[in-house]
Parts: C-alpha cells; sequence; structure tokens
C-alpha cells in the first residue's frame, strides 16, 4: 500500500492471458454472497492459487518518488490482485494512475510508518476497451446502532464508489464513496442485511459484502405502576414505535439491600412479586430485539406500600394524654401517620418513632387511634387501629357527711362530665388488710359493713365507660368504736374494784374509765387504758360506785359508754373463835373491827363429806350452828355484807364435832393369826378408828392400832385363842367416841405331820401334830368320793376301819377350838389294800407259754400285776393288765415257772397280797430219733436231747399184733427195747417230761420191725 497522494505505475507482464480469464470465470462463479462477509471460500482460493502458481512474478513500478512492494490487506485481496495482475500482465504493460482520498492511511510497516522503495520502473501505457471489476470490500462492520439508523464500515478496495444497499423485507440502497456509511430512517427493532458493494467509475460493480444487525427497539412509553401492595408492585408500557422479541424488566431496591432482580416477559404489563414493605424500588424496562439487542430502558421508581403496623397497644394513659406504642414486624417506613379521634374531631401527625404521645385530649373520652406506615414517597400501607378511653378527671370535694360503727357516709363533685360511673373503694389498712369497692353513678354513696373503730381510707375515682380510671381521689375516717360489751366487776376488795369488759367488734385504741361513788363524795375519776381490764384502786370499803367504760378511737372518737355499779367489799370480822362443841353443835363469837356492813353471813361447810355448805344471816356478833354431823370437820365462815349483797372477805375458823359410836362391829376371815374386823359409822365421819384388843388371861397383854378404814384385819394373834376387839371413832383432831367391843376365837392351827399308815383292805392308821396355840378337840373327816363319814376325838392319832379294799379315801384333820371354830383342815389321801384275786388257774400251757386265768377280787381294784421268774436263769419279769387273763409268752420249754398275780389300786402303787403257783412249760420235743440196732427181740434207739430243759424221757412202744403198749422212762439219750417178737413192725415214740414228772413234751415216734433172723437187714418205715 502506498500513499494516496502518490501517483504510481504498474507494469506487469502475463504469460498466458487464457489461463487468467479460465480461472477469472472459476473465481466468479465460486465468489459467496451471504451478506455477512467479502470473504473469499476455500475454492476461489484454491482456483487463484492454482492460477497464479502458472504466472512469472510482477514488478510493480512506481514513480520515481515512491517504489514499493505492494502488499495487500487480506488473503483474500492477496488472491485477487495476484489474479488480477497476471491477468494484465499478460495482455501488456499497463500504466495506472490512482488517486486517494486519504491522507491519513498508513503504511504495513506499522502505525505511522512509511514503505520503503524497492525499485523504480519506468512507467508503459497500455491501452484497452475492457472494464475492471472493483475488488469486493472488506472488514465490513456496524461501528452504530440506533433505534432508526445502522452505521457501517469497512475497507477501502479498488473501487471508485460504494453501493449500499439494505432491506427489511424491502430493499433501499444509497451510493457513497467514503468507507462508512450511516443508514437512517430505519425502523426500531428490526433485523436488516446490510450489502456493501465498490463500484468502479464506470459503474461496474464488485461482489458485495453483506451484514445483518438489529436496529435497538425503540424505548418502551408510558411507563407506569398500579395495584401496589406491601409486597408487589404492577408496571405497564407501550412501544410506541417499531417492534421488539421482548421485554426485560429489572428492579432494584437501592441501599435497602443492594440487590438486583430481572425478568423477561412478552407483554407489556407485568407484576412484581416478593417486595419488601416501604422500600423505593426502581423499576426499568428495556425492550430487546430477538438477538437480544437492547434498546434504551425506561425507568420509574416506586415505593411498595408500608406494611401494616403490629402490636399497636396504648399505655401511659392520663386525663389528657396516652402513649401509643406498635411495631413494624416487616420492611421498611419513612414515618407512620398517627391519627385519632373522638368521633367529632380528627387531629394527624407523625413520628419517625413506633411510639407516640398525643396530648391535648379531653378527659373521659373514647378516642380512637389509628397508626399507618408511610413510605418516604408518602405512599401509605393499611392503617391499625385501637379506641381507649382517656383518664376521666380526678373528683373534688371528696368529704364525709356521717358515720357510726358500721358505716360512713361520702359527698363529692365532679369536675368533669365524661365519666360513666365512680369507682368507690375502701381499705381499712393493716386490720384485715381487706380492700373493698362499689360502682356507683351518683355524687355520694354510703359504705355499709364496717367494722367499728377501724381507720378505714375511702378513694373515689371516676372512671369511663371502658373502665379506664381517673386518679383517686382518697379520704381517711375512723368509724365509731362499738360500745364495750359484757362490762363486769370481779376481784372487788374493800378498796379496790377490777372490771373487764370485751369489745365484741372492731377494734379500739384505747378505753376511757369514769367512776362515781354517787352521794357518798359526790366524786367523779377517770383513766385511760389499752387493755380490756382495769383495777379501779383508792376506795372507799361498802360504798356503791359507778364505773362507766368508753372505747375510744385512735383519732379520739369516743362510743357509746357502758357503765355498771358495784358496792366495794365491806371490812373484815376479827376475834372469830369456837366453843360449847358436841356432836351435832358448834357455837361462834366474834368482832366487827372496822367499817359498816348491813348484816354478818354465817357460812359452815363439811368439806368434802357431803360437799354441802349451810348459811345463815344474822346481826349478833354471835351464832350457835345446829344440826351437825357427828366427826365432822366444820369450816365456819363469818362476812361482813354491804345493802347490794356485797360480802366481804370471810374469816373463817375449823372445828370438829365429836364422833359417833360405832355399829355393826363383827368378825369375818379368821385364821390362825388374824381376825378381820368390820363396822359401819352409823352416822358422821371419823378421821380414823382406834382398834384395841386382848387375849384375856391366856397372856393378859392389851394392844392397839389405828386405821381410816372401817375394816381392819388384826394380825400376830395366837391361834384358838379368845380375844375382845374393841372400835372407836376419832376425829381428826384425836376427838374420840364411845367404844364399840366383840370377842372371837382366832382359828386353831392346822394340823402338821399328818401321815397314813398301817393300810390294810379295810382301815388305815393316821397321826398328826398341833405345832401352834391350842385347840380343844380335832374333828377327823374320810370320804372314798361317795359316802362321807367323821369323827371328833382329843387325841392327835386315829385308826378309820370299815374301808372298803382298793377304795382312795381323803381323810382331813381339823383342829377346833372351844366355841367350835374350826382351823384349816389338813388332808391325806390314801388307797386301802385291794383284795387278793380269787380262782387262780393255769388254763394252757406250751413249750414257750403259759395261760393263766383268775377271778377279779372282792373290793376295787385298777388293774393287775403279773409276776413270773424261774429257778435256773434267776431272771424275773412283770407285766400288768386290766383283764382277768393272760399269756406269758418268750418262755423257756421245759422249766418251772413261778407265777404271781396281785389287784392294785388306782393309784398305782397299793397292791394287795399276791396269789401264786409253780407251772412247767412243755419241754421241746427230742431230735434226731434213730434206730441203732434191731435183732430179732431188740430195738435198740438214740436221740438228742431237746432244746430248753427236761427232766427224763418217757419211751412208748406198741405193735399192731398184739395190741400191747409199754412204757419205760430213762434219763439217758439212749434206750434198748428188749423183749421183742421178731418180726413185728413196732411203733416207737420218745418224748420229754419235765422236772414235775407230769408235764410232757409231744412225742417223737417211728416204726420198726425187729429182724426174724440174725442176717436180716431192718427196714424202717
Amino acid at each position: 500500500m502506498v500513499h494516496h497522494s502518490s501517483r504510481r505505475t504498474i507494469q506487469v507482464t502475463f504469460l498466458s492471458l487464457c489461463v487468467f480469464f479460465q480461472n477469472l470465470s472459476s473465481l466468479s462463479a465460486q465468489q459467496p454472497n451471504d451478506g455477512n462477509s467479502s470473504t473469499p471460500s476455500s475454492a476461489t482460493t484454491a482456483s487463484v492459487n492454482q492460477t497464479s502458481s502458472v504466472f512469472s512474478t510482477g514488478t510493480v513500478s512506481t514513480n520515481p518518488v515512491t517504489s514499493v512492494t505492494l502488499n495487500t490487506n487480506s488473503k483474500a485481496a492477496s488472491q485477487t490482485s495476484s489474479v488480477a495482475t497476471a491477468a494484465t500482465s499478460a495482455l501488456t504493460t499497463t500504466s495506472v494512475t490512482s488517486s486517494t482520498s486519504s491522507s491519513s492511511a498508513k503504511g504495513s510497516g506499522g502505525p505511522g510508518g512509511t514503505s520503503t522503495p524497492s525499485a523504480t520502473v519506468a512507467p508503459t501505457v497500455i491501452s484497452s476497451t475492457r472494464k475492471t471489476i472493483p475488488d469486493i470490500v472488506t472488514n465490513l462492520s456496524i461501528s452504530n446502532k440506533t433505534t432508526s439508523s445502522v452505521s457501517l464500515n469497512w475497507n477501502l478496495s479498488n473501487g471508485i464508489s460504494y453501493k449500499i444497499q439494505w432491506t427489511d423485507g424491502y430493499s433501499n440502497r444509497s451510493n457513497t464513496s467514503n468507507t462508512c456509511y450511516t443508514v437512517t430512517g430505519l425502523t426500531p427493532g428490526v433485523n436488516y442485511t446490510f450489502s456493501v458493494t465498490a463500484v468502479a467509475a464506470d459503474g461496474t460493480e464488485g461482489a458485495p459484502t453483506s451484514i445483518s444487525a438489529f436496529t435497538f427497539p425503540d424505548i418502551v412509553t408510558n411507563l407506569s405502576t398500579s395495584d401496589k401492595t406491601t409486597s408487589s408492585v404492577s408496571l405497564k408500557w407501550n412501544l410506541s414505535n417499531g417492534i421488539s422479541s421482548y421485554y426485560k424488566i429489572q428492579w432494584t431496591d437501592g441501599s435497602y439491600s443492594n440487590s438486583t432482580n430481572s425478568s423477561n416477559i412478552s407483554n407489556t404489563s407485568y407484576t412484581v412479586t416478593g417486595l419488601t414493605p416501604g422500600v423505593n424500588y426502581t423499576f426499568s424496562v428495556t425492550a430487546v430485539a430477538a438477538d437480544g439487542t437492547e434498546g434504551a430502558p425506561t425507568s420509574i421508581s416506586a415505593f411498595t406500600n408500608p406494611y401494616v403496623v403490629a402490636n399497636l397497644s396504648v399505655s401511659n394513659k392520663m386525663n389528657s394524654s396516652l402513649s401509643v406504642y406498635w411495631n413494624l414486624s416487616n420492611g421498611n417506613s419513612s414515618y407512620y401517620k398517627i391519627m385519632w379521634s373522638d368521633g367529632s374531631y380528627s387531629k394527624v401527625n407523625t413520628t419517625s418513632n413506633t411510639c407516640y404521645t398525643v396530648t391535648g385530649l379531653t378527659p373521659g373520652v373514647n378516642y380512637t387511634f389509628s397508626v399507618t406506615a408511610v413510605a418516604a414517597d408518602g405512599t401509605e400501607g393499611a392503617p391499625t387501629s385501637i379506641s381507649a378511653f382517656t383518664k376521666p378527671n380526678v373528683i373534688s370535694s371528696l368529704t364525709v357527711s356521717g358515720r357510726s360503727i358500721s358505716y360512713v357516709s361520702l359527698k363529692w363533685n365532679s369536675s368533669n362530665e365524661n365519666s360513666s360511673y365512680y369507682k368507690i373503694q375502701w381499705t381499712d389498712g393493716s386490720y384485715s388488710n381487706n380492700t373493698n369497692s362499689s360502682n356507683i353513678s351518683n355524687t355520694s354513696y354510703t359504705v355499709t359493713g364496717l367494722t367499728p373503730g377501724v381507720n378505714y381510707t375511702f378513694s373515689v375515682t371516676a372512671v369511663a365507660a371502658d373502665g379506664t380510671e381517673g386518679a383517686p381521689t382518697s379520704i381517711s375516717r375512723f368509724t365509731i368504736p362499738d360500745i364495750v360489751k359484757n362490762l363486769s366487776t370481779s376481784d372487788k376488795n374493800t378498796s379496790s374494784v377490777s372490771l373487764k369488759w370485751n369489745s365484741s367488734n372492731g377494734i379500739s385504741s384505747y378505753y376511757k374509765i369514769q367512776w362515781t361513788d354517787g352521794s357518798y363524795s359526790n366524786s367523779t375519776n377517770s383513766s385511760n387504758t389499752s387493755n380490756t381490764s382495769y383495777t379501779v384502786t383508792g376506795l372507799t370499803p361498802g360504798v356503791k360506785y359507778t364505773f362507766s367504760v368508753t372505747a375510744v378511737a385512735a383519732d379520739g372518737t369516743e362510743g357509746a359508754p357502758t357503765s355498771i355499779s358495784a358496792f366495794t367489799i365491806p371490812d373484815i370480822v376479827t376475834n372469830l373463835s369456837t366453843s360449847d362443841k358436841n356432836t351435832s353443835s358448834v357455837s361462834l363469837k366474834w368482832n366487827s373491827s372496822n367499817g359498816i356492813s348491813s348484816y354478818y353471813k354465817i357460812q359452815w361447810t363439811d368439806g368434802s363429806y357431803s360437799n354441802s355448805t349451810n348459811s345463815s344471816n344474822i346481826s349478833n356478833t354471835s351464832y350457835t350452828v345446829t344440826g351437825l354431823t357427828p366427826g365432822v370437820n366444820y369450816t365456819f365462815s363469818v362476812t361482813a355484807v354491804a345493802a347490794d349483797g356485797t360480802e366481804g372477805a370471810p374469816t373463817s375458823i375449823s372445828a370438829f364435832t365429836f364422833p359417833d359410836i360405832v355399829t355393826n362391829l363383827s368378825t369375818s376371815d379368821k385364821n390362825t393369826s388374824s381376825v378381820s374386823l368390820k363396822w359401819n359409822l352409823s352416822n358422821g365421819i371419823s378421821s380414823y378408828y382406834k382398834i384395841q384388843w386382848t387375849d384375856g388371861s391366856y397372856s393378859n397383854s392389851t394392844n392397839s392400832s389405828n386405821t381410816s378404814n372401817t375394816s381392819y384385819t388384826v394380825t400376830g394373834l395366837t391361834p384358838g385363842v379368845n380375844y375382845t376387839f374393841s372400835v372407836t371413832a376419832v376425829a381428826a383432831d384425836g376427838t374420840e367416841g364411845a367404844t364399840t367391843s366383840i370377842s372371837a376365837f382366832t382359828n386353831p392351827d392346822v394340823v402338821t405331820s399328818l401321815t397314813a399308815s398301817d393300810i390294810n383292805i379295810s382301815s388305815v392308821f393316821l397321826n398328826w401334830n398341833l405345832s401352834n396355840g391350842i385347840s380343844s378337840y380335832y374333828k377327823i373327816q374320810w370320804t372314798d368320793g361317795i359316802y362321807s363319814n367323821s369323827r371328833n376325838i382329843s387325841n392327835t392319832s386315829y385308826t378309820v376301819t370299815g374301808l372298803t379294799p382298793g377304795v382312795n379315801y381323803t381323810f382331813s384333820v381339823t383342829a377346833v377350838a372351844a366355841d367350835g371354830t374350826e382351823g384349816a383342815p389338813t388332808s391325806i389321801s390314801a388307797f386301802t389294800k385291794p383284795e387278793v384275786i380269787r380262782n387262780l388257774i393255769l388254763t394252757e400251757n406250751q413249750t414257750t407259754l403259759l395261760n393263766i386265768n383268775w377271778t377279779e377280787p372282792v373290793g376295787n381294784s385298777s388293774f393287775f400285776n403279773v409276776h413270773w421268774s424261774n429257778d435256773i436263769s434267776k431272771v424275773s419279769s412283770n407285766a400288768t393288765t386290766k383283764d382277768t387273763l393272760f399269756n406269758i409268752t418268750g418262755l423257756t420249754p421245759g422249766v418251772k415257772y413261778n407265777l404271781c398275780v396281785s389287784a392294785v389300786a388306782a393309784d398305782n402303787v397299793t397292791e394287795g397280797q399276791p396269789v401264786c403257783f409253780k407251772a412247767y412249760t412243755k419241754p421241746e420235743v427230742i431230735r434226731n430219733l434213730t434206730l441203732t440196732e434191731n435183732q430179732t427181740t431188740l430195738l435198740n434207739i438214740n436221740w438228742t436231747e431237746p432244746v430248753g430243759n427236761s427232766s427224763f424221757f418217757n419211751v412208748h412202744w406198741s405193735n399192731d399184733i398184739s395190741k400191747v403198749s409199754s412204757n419205760a422212762t430213762t434219763k439217758d439219750t439212749f434206750f434198748n427195747i428188749t423183749g421183742l417178737t421178731p418180726g413185728v413192725k413196732y411203733n416207737l415214740c420218745v418224748s420229754a417230761v419235765a422236772a414235775d414228772n407230769v408235764t410232757e413234751g409231744q412225742p417223737v415216734c417211728f416204726k420198726a420191725y425187729t429182724s426174724k433172723c440174725k442176717s436180716m437187714r431192718l427196714f424202717i418205715f
């Protein structure tokens, strides 16, 4: 590239013109035209390269000032230029003169650089009649777009001018000699295709280069907001010109959270949601073409509605002001609008705080307060309302118009007309800590049911219709104390009277006591006390006084007085004495030493004797009390009495009447050493009794003792002695009544060492001693449980006869005094011996057994004792039985036994005489009987002794022919039977015999033949 202002001459020599045209034609056929680019296709590039390969390189010669090697701006341009150069060289040497209109072009050496000439060639001008096609423009681009224009830029080609065409479905065109052009009059938001074609001076057009672009969509108009809420804003707009593919909506809350959001829509309205209440949002709406080309945004700002305030409350209510509190639970607000109205008038104010104190209100009026959050642009949220009354005004002139023990009447004035009613409250403070109240519509009220003498605080409060209370007005007053109750006098004496009373209801601070003696001295005195009792002192004896007690409240308010009259006690009498006592009367005398009295009251009491008190009134100073009980300690009191019956202190003296004589003296529960006495006191009482006793001529001694009972047991006496006992009633002061006497024997002593001996079947001998005292005789008694007998004797022994054998007798011996008084019996029991048994016999004897039988004895027996023994073993055995038979077993065969049977009484000890006899057991059978030899006339036998005992053996033999039996005895265990008949069968038997020669055991027998001849063998059958 060279400077536009220079002239240049290019000489090109082509080798083959045919090749040029052929390739040029091919290049033109393959060149695309999509309206977007002027860049050749790859096919074109290949064709040009092939063409270039057959050309020789031309040399460009410029004027002497500048000679450069031509460089193209792009690959496509280089290829086209090479083709063109080659074609020109093939025809002739051509001289081209080119002028540029711009002096600002730069060389390829870089920005601002200059090219260096490489050669100087003499120009040669070639004349030709063919047109030259301009190069395709390159680097077509869009440099600036608006809603109605698009600015195009491209690079310089070898054309003289440029044809610009554009179409949006309709085609338009324009020409320019510049390498840039601004197409105007376009429709906003439309996709246009722009093509730029280089045009030669002769009008020859190069290939067009195309590019497409959207105009900016037009700015939206009439953007507005509507239907705002706390969280959304609705947008509306118009697109006044052109078209758009969609709309881009953006919104930001500015510095509230520095966040930006966006959304795309195809409509011309949109509701933005999810916004924060009370925040100023900036909304922008931009029309966007189909390729994303955005128009200029249109913006609008709007506040969302502030959120409704929450927790609206009223506090600090006064009569002309109150405070309103609230919260804004969500979002933002610039300030709050507070509106209040009483129904007739309304006022408004604003605040940036969440509380506000409304002033200048009317007391007791119901106001409606509404609070609205307001955004910075004045956008208001929904109002929140609350109603509240102001406090009514305080009442005035509260006074107490009347009071009693149980009520207080109140009056007051109302300084405000707007109260609904009045609340009256009253409290008794610390008295019960109770507070009561009542509501009324009047300006006066009587509080009832109050406690007397209590300081009450009354408060009256004006109350609005909703219950809002004004400030209370208070006043305190005491109720009048209640009248004292149960006023009484006590503990009166000659100079004082004690008063007691109850305050039956309520309280009082103290009590005022007043007293006067009436006409006695016409004086009145008083005193105060906080107690409910008081002792008036310094009084005159026997005078009538009037006492009044009044309850007084702490502020000095007095209740009604309660009065009582009483006499002081007259003075005490002196020198009281007794005289002339007997069993039923006592005489009294005394002096009245001081003061006056109307009469004397004489009282006497027998104390606990009968708990009775008697009295008599006299005007004299002596009196004989009669009708008294003997032996009683009487207390006599003499009291001076005033005219109203008030008695002075009594003067007392005690004295016993004489005790009465005792009656019904008797003795009981006598024993050997004591006698119990009993008696009655027919009249009166005694302090104790004096008991005396003597044994007369026995020892000439007298003893005594005292007792407070009407019975006494005299102990330590001698058994069987006649005593005289006397009992005298004695008063507590020792005064004795007349004596009553009685005589009685003590029981003789019990006999000792009582024994029974010489007991037989019909008699028992008794013997005993009398170890102490005396007795006149002895009484002997005996009984078998059915029949009883007795005898009296003077000796200390006796044989009781005529008794039944085997019977248990109880014998008792009793010592008896001269008057028949019996001592305690001494007893002993003994069985008579049973009678002997009868008819004792042996009923059976065996080798080891003996059976016996007998008849019961005459009389009684409990069981029988059986005794047996033998002389060999010297062993004795016993057995008992209630039967009259007995089997003795386990005996030794052939032994003699001594058998005895005796009857035994029921005491298991007393035994009658035994009846005895002797008996043998049968011997046991012999053993091993054998025939040792047989001859024609002889048989020899042998055996073994039996078990047990035997004295000798009995041998018996016989035959069946002669029928003759023979016997023999032997002490040996063998025997030779001779004199027999040959060849005869003999029956042979051997038995053992006891020592009594009678008792025989069972025989052992066998049969044997004698021999017929000596050579014959004996066969035993």
